[in-house]
């Protein structure tokens, strides 16, 4: 069975739709985008934030994939960091749909702020977290992820608020 492993956090709200994933199931492309809602909660406080993931550039040649991550806690200004991940690595994270049962998930439909999604729900338990995430086909794969925190009270919800297939 494949483990996962989470480096980002993500979550929203937004206009209900249903999405056919057909349209959608593509490899990683230039200007893929995904925005997230994120809710950190424990006992005494709730940080909300939203999360925008983007392909800036996609190297053939060298393997490598620029993404551009924007974070803005409500009250603030954005974070805005810049990453260069090995294209493999991200080709991972949206093939997660099709490979469900190697990572001990099951298929179901989830409701989000994005969509009514059909996604693979994948239970998670690794030495950060233990929760549940749900990847569809959808850039980035991440739908929806509930997880506590280890070593805290916290509590991590992320939900896809939209997202746009680049080109």
């Amino acid at each position: 069975m494949k483990k996962l492993i989470f480096i980002s956090q993500f979550i929203s709200a937004g206009i209900l739709s249903l999405v056919s994933v057909a349209a959608i199931a593509t490899p990683p492309q230039t200007n893929d985008r995904a925005t997230y809602n994120v809710i950190l909660k424990d006992a005494r406080t709730t940080q909300v934030s939203t999360l925008e993931k983007k392909i800036e550039a996609l190297d053939e040649k060298s393997q490598t994939v620029k993404i551009v991550e924007t974070e803005t806690l409500a009250g603030h200004k954005p974070r805005v960091t810049n990453s260069e991940i090995v294209l493999e690595d991200v080709q991972a994270e949206y093939s997660v749909f099709s490979e469900c049962g190697d990572y001990g998930g099951n298929y179901e439909k989830i409701l989000v702020p994005a969509g009514l999604l059909e996604v693979c729900g994948i239970p998670l338990n690794n030495e950060e977290e233990v929760g549940k995430a749900w990847y569809g086909l959808v850039p980035f794969g991440l739908v929806k992820k509930e997880v506590k925190l280890f070593g805290t009270n916290v509590l991590e919800t992320t939900e896809l608020q939209s997202f746009q297939q680049g080109r």
